[in-house]
């Protein structure tokens, strides 16, 4: 139930930072694809690798076990001997790629696509690289990928004590670096969302532009209706070519004369009289 609970949290956390880069990303087809694979592959994997309680007679010890490796781990067990005051089984070693519970394949590629994106966008390029990475979050996707590599690794060392200290460490960074990934996000929401109070003709009249710091050209308007959006421009009539005739009066002799409608009629009316 424990290790239920724990793969539970976990995929509750890693789902939450896949949707972080997913939404960095504007809703990529693509990005959504490869968080997709890279998902349903993990789940696979822990499934095939997740750990479960073995117990045999009164001997109770558990173990990661593939359940691929039950051909060549479950022959291996064997009875104590019967002269033996007590009960019990000798249990083989674990196969090596049983070991790797903790790959960080998720995290891996999650902590790729948010490096790309911080390199990537142009608004920020003069800032410094690290800056980039901490204000964007992608420190706690560094965070967490550090702690699992050094997890996956501490399980082929011989030292069972370092395996279990490392493993212990993986729900508080999980749970650290998630919290403060929102907790950033939200403080981002918040300035972005104080600047355009501030600013609130300059923010409804720019045109939308993307993350990656080009224009959306669907949403591109000509330089001449953003003009008119925030300075709306009276109604003119155009100069045209007109022909002043007798009908203005019989001073008037016909010609073509260029001239703005709202100066013809009063140079009528004054010639008229």
């Amino acid at each position: 139930m424990t290790t239920i609970i724990i793969s539970v949290l976990y995929l509750t956390l890693e789902l939450g930072l896949a949707l972080r880069v997913y939404a960095l990303y504007r809703g990529s087809r693509l990005v959504l694809t490869i968080i997709l694979v890279s998902a349903v592959g993990k789940i696979q994997f822990d499934l095939t690798l997740r750990s479960f309680e073995l117990t045999l007679a009164d001997y109770r010890a558990d173990h990661s076990i593939n359940i691929m490796a039950d051909m060549q781990y479950y022959p291996s067990i064997n009875p104590y001997p019967s002269n033996w005051h007590i009960k019990g089984c000798f249990y083989p070693a674990i196969p090596n790629f049983a070991k790797a519970n903790h790959t960080n394949t998720v995290p891996a590629i999650l902590f790729v696509l948010m490096c790309i994106k911080c390199y990537s966008y142009r608004p920020l390029c003069d800032i410094p690289m690290l800056l980039r990475i901490w204000r964007d979050g992608a420190a706690y996707y560094f965070v967490i990928f550090v702690t699992l590599f050094i997890c996956t690794l501490s399980q082929y060392v011989n030292s069972e004590m370092l395996a279990i200290v490392a493993a212990i460490w993986i729900g508080p960074i999980y749970s650290y670096s998630g919290a403060h990934l929102l907790l950033s996000v939200r403080a981002l929401a918040a300035e972005r969302q104080r600047i355009w109070v501030l600013t609130p003709e300059i923010s409804e009249n720019l045109p939308d532009i993307s993350v990656s710091g080009t224009l959306d050209e669907e949403q591109l308007s000509p330089i001449s209706e953003v003009y008119e959006l925030a300075h709306p421009l009276r109604t003119r009539a155009a100069s045209l070519a007109r022909t002043i005739d007798t009908e203005y009066g019989n001073n008037i002799s016909q010609r073509q004369t260029w001239m703005q409608h709202w100066d013809a009629l009063p140079t009528i009316s004054r010639i008229s009289t």
